[in-house]
């Protein structure tokens, strides 16, 4: 599990395969010095679930698409029902429709590592925003 320590860990977080790839994903922790727990967690919370698509739901919504399709394709096409046309043809369609849910699959994913590194910039931003202020603060007290 990596744990992000600094803003720099976290600009470079969008970059790290265990983290934002196309294969399974590591949950993160956060330890900022400085931000308070609850906001530590909010942020930890947000990027995890990120971390927990899989775009699963994506990939069998394109397969069943593409096998009702084929399924209403192949009742219509199909006049006489031969054993092996019908067979070749239901083969076609279901590698297609693997095909295709496998593209909306990795498609998800794609959208999920864009969606999780813009996540990244916009927290890296606040919390550099954040320390600037509290530095500014201590400034002006001391």
């Amino acid at each position: 599990m990596p744990v992000i320590r600094s803003i720099d860990d976290l600009r470079r977080l969008p970059h790290d395969r265990r983290v934002n790839g196309f294969g399974p994903r590591s949950t993160l922790a956060l330890r900022l010095r400085g931000l308070a727990v609850q906001d530590q967690l909010r942020l930890e919370r947000t990027l995890n679930r990120y971390q927990s698509r899989c775009g699963c739901v994506a990939g069998a919504a394109c397969f069943i698409a593409a096998v009702a399709t084929g399924g209403v394709y192949l009742a219509m096409a199909n006049d006489t029902f031969s054993f092996f046309g019908l067979l070749g043809d239901a083969t076609t369609i279901l590698l297609a429709a693997f095909l295709l849910g496998l593209i909306g699959k990795l498609a998800a994913l794609g959208v999920t590592r864009l969606q999780f590194a813009a996540a990244c910039r916009r927290f890296a931003r606040e919390l550099s925003e954040l320390q600037a202020s509290t530095r500014a603060l201590g400034q002006a007290g001391g």
